[in-house]
């Protein structure tokens, strides 16, 4: 039974993280990892933010009639909040009055002032309270206590939630950044502190933003999650596409999307603004954005893609269609060699612009072909600008106010690759040219860029089924071993490994699939019946094999696992040949197992199981376990299960620890998966292929 749920887990890795939303634990709506990020905030980068920016004390007034920008920040959505380097390593945080959701996130939480409301009796009270301390304004009782409290610090430069240079406005995709309080808020705090201390107030804008801009880990893996469910999605809406039916506004509905493609002469056609649906033909070029998370809470993340429609008597694009996707391709790559963290965002587009037109680009400051241009050279345009938080800048971009692209590119920062592709075609007529652009989650690390989830690379081809590829049956394929390694509690070990393959065809009327064989490539062939699954022993192989078949929609679902076999030769490395027998006829697919553009074979991950705690001795509640990763995997999960009760979870392949939870005494299984994945196109059939370790072993908790 424990090995059957071993290989039942997997198969949700497998296929592209398909139950991500079943199973994994909704962290936008989570508390406690919003607190858990709080904490690292604080007492990573707030130290970092204030001294860089030569501030002793940060103020953050909160009004609860208005809208807080970091209200999520900073747990609570009233009240106000003093930061204060006392010279240490840590930055003393107070909230002289107000409510948090997360009181051990600071040092001090005063109580939530009696007179913030005064609907009521609250004036009445203060003044038989304090017959000796008459009220010049009832706005007076906001700041109680503020005065005497910074004259004890005596801070020399204290930073006040109002923007004083910057367009904050500009600054942000859902809201004003730093200009959180009114001239009357600031006159106010200015008569509370004294005249001494208010000459020493400044502008905390160039603070809020440095605190914004700057990621820690759970943000960053949050982050990564948020990529992993924004591609899901958008696989989806490019497999609901019918050509003639689906419009670019129903591609818009599949999820929070920005659809669009543009004509070659410029003109736009777009999901969201047009008046009459531009439905999706022959010979269009078109770009979804696919968006995930929420930017006002925790982190958001976007991905894209570009399609293209097949004409009729088309079986793969035209060159000009594959060379304007070739040519996006040597965009990225000197993108991703050119931006290094440490500079500014404007030193970026400097250089970038430098090697664009090194390579032979045109580089164009706006997001339109420049007809003056020379017709020979694609047009790039770039809009690098921040993602995660909703903030834009840092911005390697023209476009925007001055101070988005003079902040500086801090490690791990989050991103958006966005740049536009404008290739001249010059056979189609002057000005005439193609159109696609991009729009991927990219983060600076030590090492430069790396991708955090994947980016399409490959242009999605869709097929025309009116034309040449009519007879098409199979849709998508997945195919993957792993080498699982069992160590349990009687000392005994086992490895072995496991093939599992998942086949889409279409299931259209007259070309229904029959049959799906897989021939692997040491010749052994695996034959599912659409009438006849099996599970079980095979009596010709001596392993595990099942076989399945179901109808999802107007497509058939083929599911082949081979299980537990002790040699990985008999599955291997090599073509794998994926035939489809159907009403009609026959298809077949030969499947390269191995690393695309080349004949090494896909490796196997390495996966040492659990580094902590030692499972071999009984565990005692809440626990937290953790793990190595190995740098070159895509993905990993892990699963637990004791006393009739499961738990488990997917992540990127960045993440090294689960817990701390509590788990039921008793027996329990334990199990973690790390994978390596690649995606492609073969003869215009979308596939996956995975090869992953799977580390399986027993513990106890203790009561």
């Amino acid at each position: 039974m424990f090995r059957l749920k071993s290989a039942l887990f997997f198969v949700s890795v497998l296929f592209v993280l398909q139950a991500v939303h079943a199973q994994t634990r909704e962290p936008e709506d989570s508390t406690e990892l919003m607190n858990e990020i709080r904490k690292d905030k604080f007492d990573i980068y707030l130290p970092k933010v204030m001294r860089e920016n030569d501030v002793d004390m940060w103020i953050h007034i909160i009004r609860p009639w208005a809208t807080a920008p970091l209200a999520y920040e900073l747990g609570s959505r009233s009240g106000v909040f003093i930061f204060t380097d006392r010279g240490d390593d840590r930055i003393e945080r107070v909230v002289l009055q107000g409510s948090v959701v997360d009181p051990s996130a600071y040092d001090m939480v005063g109580e939530r002032s009696r007179y913030m409301s005064q609907q009521n009796y609250e004036i009445m009270d203060y003044e038989i309270e304090n017959p000796d301390k008459p009220l010049e304004s009832e706005l007076d009782l906001r700041f109680l206590g503020l005065g005497e409290f910074v004259a004890k610090r005596d801070p020399q430069r204290i930073a006040v939630n109002y923007s004083e240079t910057l367009t904050l406005a500009e600054g942000s995709e859902v809201r004003p950044l730093t200009d959180g309080i009114s001239h009357t808020d600031y006159v106010q705090l200015a008569k509370t502190l004294g005249e001494e201390y208010a000459k020493r107030i400044v502008s905390a804008e160039h603070v809020i933003l440095d605190y914004l801009s700057r990621r820690t880990k759970k943000e960053i893996e949050y982050h990564s999650l948020m990529g992993i469910r924004a591609r899901e999605t958008l696989d989806k809406a490019f497999d609901s596409i019918v050509l003639g039916k689906t419009t670019l506004r129903d591609l818009i509905e599949s999820g929070p999307a920005n659809v669009f493609l543009r004509e070659p002469d410029g003109t736009e056609r777009h999901g969201g603004r047009d008046k009459v649906p531009h439905v999706l033909k022959g010979g269009d070029v078109f770009t979804v954005f696919m968006g995930a998370g929420d930017m006002r809470r925790i982190m958001d993340a976007d991905t894209g893609a570009v399609g293209y429609v097949l004409r009729e008597g088309e079986t793969e694009p035209p060159p000009e269609i594959k060379k304007v996707w070739a040519e996006a391709m040597r965009v990225r790559k000197i993108l991703a060699e050119t931006i290094k963290a440490g500079v500014t965002a404007r030193q970026a587009l400097e250089r970038c612009i430098v090697k664009l037109e090194e390579a032979g680009f045109y580089y164009n400051d706006r997001d339109q072909y420049n007809l003056d241009a020379d017709p020979e050279k694609t047009q790039v345009h770039l809009d690098l600008h921040a993602m995660g938080k909703g903030m834009i800048a840092p911005r390697i971009s023209p476009m925007g106010p001055r101070w988005h692209a003079d902040l500086m590119m801090p490690l791990y920062h989050t991103f958006a690759f966005e740049y536009m592709i404008h290739m001249p075609v010059p056979k189609w007529g002057r000005g005439k040219h193609i159109y696609i652009a991009f729009h991927d989650g990219v983060m600076l690390t030590e090492n430069g860029i790396e991708f955090p989830y994947p980016a399409d690379q490959e242009m999605r081809i869709i097929k025309n089924r009116a034309g040449a590829n009519a007879g098409s049956v199979i849709d998508n394929i997945n195919l993957g071993t792993t080498n699982t390694k069992l160590n349990l509690m009687d000392g005994s070990k086992i490895s072995d490994y496991d093939l599992r393959v998942s086949v889409k065809t279409n299931d259209n009327p007259g070309a229904r699939a029959q049959s799906m064989t897989v021939t692997t490539p040491s010749g052994e062939s695996f034959t599912v019946e659409r009438d006849k699954p099996t599970r079980g022993i095979d009596s010709e192989y001596g392993i595990e094999v099942n076989r399945g078949f179901r109808v999802d929609g107007k497509q058939g679902v083929w599911s082949l696992s081979a299980l537990a076999n002790p040699e990985y030769e008999r599955f291997g490395d090599g073509t794998y040949t994926i035939r489809v027998q159907h009403e009609n006829g026959s298809e077949q697919i030969e499947l390269w197992y191995g690393e695309p553009g080349s004949r090494d074979p896909l490796p196997f991950p390495k996966n040492d199981g659990f580094t902590g705690p030692d499972a071999s001795q009984p565990m005692t509640n809440p626990v937290t376990f953790t793990w190595d990763v190995d740098p070159i995997a895509q993905n990993l999960s892990v699963y637990f299960a004791g006393e009739g009760k499961t738990r488990s979870d997917e992540f990127p392949a960045t993440t090294t620890s689960f817990g701390p939870y509590d788990y039921s005494p008793g027996y329990l299984e334990l199990e973690l998966v790390i994978n390596v994945e690649r995606k492609g196109k073969i003869d215009g059939v979308d596939f996956t292929i995975t090869k992953g370790t799977v580390y399986s072993g027993e513990g106890t908790v203790q009561q």
